[in-house]
C-alpha cells in the first residue's frame, strides 16, 4: 500500500538528511568533478567561443547540462536511497548514459516546444494589436504561453521524476509506470518541482547585497556560488524525489 508523507515532512527529511555533516561531505564529494566542469566551461568561455544559432546553442547547453547531472545525480539519489553503501565516486556505467538519454530527451522535448510555440507568439501579438491596441491584451497573452511553458517543464519532470530515481537505482521502469506510481504524490511533485525551479527563493539569497559583495570581488566567485547554489537546490530536490519513492509501491 502507498503511503504518502506530507510535503512538511518530505521537505524536513530531505535538508535534514542533506545538511548532517556526514551527508553533505558526501555531496561535495560526488558533485566535486561536475562543478570543476562547468566552472571549466564558464571561464574559458565555451558558450561564447562557439558560433552556432540560438536554437542550436540552446540544444548543447541541454546537452552538456544533461551530461554533467547525469555524472552526479544517479550517485547521489543512490546515496540518499541507502546511506550505508559505497558509491563509486568515479564510475561510469549505463545507469548514467540511460539517465543522461532520458534527461536529455525531457530537456530537447521542452526547447521544442519552446521553439515551436515562437512563431505562434508572434502571431498572437500580431492578432492582439490588430483587434486591440491596449498592450494589456499582448502582454497577457505573452504571459498565458510563457505561463503553459513552465507549466509544461513542472508537470513533464515531476511525473517522470521517478523515472530517474529508478534508473539510478538500476531497476525497470517504464516512463507510463512513472506517471502511474507518481500519481499519488503528483501535487507534492509539483510543489518541490516549483520549489527547484525557482531556486526556493533565489532572488532573496542571490541578487541584491550579497550578488554586488561577491561581484566586487570578481566574477569567478559570483559564478561558483551560483554553480554551488543551483547544485545545492538540485541535490535536495532529487533527495525529496528518492524519498517519495520509497514511500511509492515500485521498490
Amino acid at each position: 500500500m502507498t503511503t504518502q508523507p506530507s510535503l512538511l515532512t518530505t521537505l524536513k527529511e530531505t535538508f535534514s538528511f542533506t545538511f548532517t555533516l556526514k551527508h553533505f561531505k558526501e555531496l561535495v564529494k560526488i558533485s566535486l568533478l561536475p562543478i570543476a566542469i562547468l566552472i571549466g566551461i564558464e571561464f574559458f568561455n565555451i558558450y561564447e567561443n562557439i558560433a552556432l544559432e540560438p536554437k542550436w546553442m540552446a540544444l548543447l547547453m541541454v546537452a552538456i547540462g544533461s551530461l554533467v547531472q547525469a555524472f552526479w545525480a544517479p550517485k547521489w539519489i543512490q546515496y540518499c536511497h541507502a546511506p550505508n553503501t559505497h558509491v563509486k565516486l568515479f564510475e561510469v556505467s549505463k545507469d548514467n548514459l540511460e539517465f543522461f538519454g532520458y534527461r536529455f530527451l525531457i530537456g530537447a522535448f521542452v526547447l521544442l516546444w519552446a521553439i515551436l510555440f515562437s512563431p505562434v507568439m508572434q502571431v498572437l501579438e500580431f492578432t492582439a494589436t490588430l483587434v486591440d491596441h491596449n498592450p494589456f491584451v499582448k502582454y497577457s497573452l505573452k504571459t498565458i504561453v510563457i505561463l503553459l511553458g513552465l507549466t509544461l517543464i513542472i508537470v513533464l519532470y515531476a511525473r517522470y521524476s521517478f523515472k530517474f530515481v529508478a534508473i539510478s537505482l538500476s531497476k525497470k521502469m517504464s516512463l507510463n509506470s512513472a506517471w502511474k506510481h507518481t500519481a499519488p504524490f503528483a501535487l507534492q511533485l509539483y510543489l518541490i518541482q516549483i520549489l527547484s525551479e525557482t531556486k526556493l527563493g533565489y532572488s532573496l539569497g542571490y541578487f541584491g547585497f550579497f550578488e554586488s559583495f561577491l561581484a566586487g570581488h570578481g566574477m569567478f566567485w559570483l559564478q561558483l556560488f551560483t554553480l554551488a547554489f543551483s547544485g545545492i537546490v538540485s541535490a535536495l530536490y532529487f533527495c525529496a524525489v528518492t524519498k517519495l519513492y520509497k514511500h511509492s509501491s515500485h521498490k
